[in-house]
């Protein structure tokens, strides 16, 4: 990568001569133009202009672009509860290859994890919280699949964050002790995904409680 990098700086004029044969490569130096800028800019235009003077359909190709940039975003889920809970319930575990207890989807990559699972445990930490860390330095979003509920892990603490699926009457049904059918509320998935780009996770939700690395 470095070596390209050197390569590429040189192709585009940003670097002495010297540089390139005499000493070890600098990104810094990229800094430091050996020529004004606006000549070395002017002499970019005129070699991308020649270029797609020789080849008009590269050059529009080159040179036509739609960058569109979009927010992160969390997974899109479905509308019913009991597309997730038929799907994940009787699903293997990736890792322990077993079917968990009480199984967990992170909503960030969509990874799917054993809560509280000590078979893959390791080094100490249960695997919604290591996968926190590797998936979010330290941030992670959980759908328990046996409960509709979400949990956040953020650090060496953790919260119940409530539910995106409600019941006709608009109430949750943790635990889906009722058995009732739940649907997706997209107002409560848009907050928990704003509260997440914006990381306000600890300023608005208050019940924090140490986890323990047993998550």
């Amino acid at each position: 990568e470095e070596e390209e990098f050197s390569v590429l700086s040189s192709c585009l004029g940003l670097l002495p001569t010297f540089y390139q044969t005499e000493h070890p490569f600098i990104s810094a130096s990229c800094l430091d133009w050996p020529v004004p800028a606006f000549d070395i800019i002017s002499q970019w235009c005129f070699e991308i202009n020649g270029f797609t003077e020789r080849h008009a359909e590269q050059g529009k190709a080159l040179l036509i672009q739609e960058s569109r940039w979009k927010l992160p975003h969390l997974l899109q889920l479905p509308e019913n509860y009991n597309t997730i809970f038929q799907y994940y319930h009787r699903k293997t575990c990736s890792v322990c290859t077993k079917v968990p207890k009480d199984p967990a989807v992170c909503l960030v990559c969509g990874t799917f994890v054993c809560l509280k699972g000590l078979c893959c445990k390791q080094q100490s930490y249960c695997e919604c919280v290591l996968h926190s860390q590797n998936c979010g330095a330290g941030t992670g979003i959980f759908l328990l699949i046996n409960a509709s509920v979400i949990i956040i892990i953020r650090g060496h603490r953790f919260c119940l964050w409530g539910s995106v699926y409600l019941d006709a009457h608009g109430e949750e049904d943790r635990d889906l002790r009722r058995g009732k059918p739940l649907y997706i509320c997209k107002e409560r998935y848009k907050v928990l995904e704003q509260q997440w780009i914006s990381h306000t996770f600890d300023h608005i939700n208050k019940r924090w409680g140490p986890h323990y690395n047993g998550l």
